[in-house]
């Protein structure tokens, strides 16, 4: 099986799910910021955008 995200500027494929995630993964940027976290929660759930409580914590 083949997964093929077509984004705005870019087009990932991939043979796994895992595979595809790690690629999202790769192309964020050391800190990002909530809204970018927002949307990328949306994209992987279908839709435009997402509501989301997002809490970071740190040991």
């Amino acid at each position: 099986m083949t997964i093929i995200l077509d984004c705005d500027s870019d087009i990932f494929i991939a043979e796994t799910p895992t595979e595809l995630a790690a690629q999202l993964i790769s192309r964020l940027p050391h800190s990002p910021d909530d809204r970018m976290l927002a949307d990328l929660a949306a994209a992987v759930f279908g839709c435009d955008y997402l509501d989301i409580i997002i809490t970071r914590t740190s040991s």
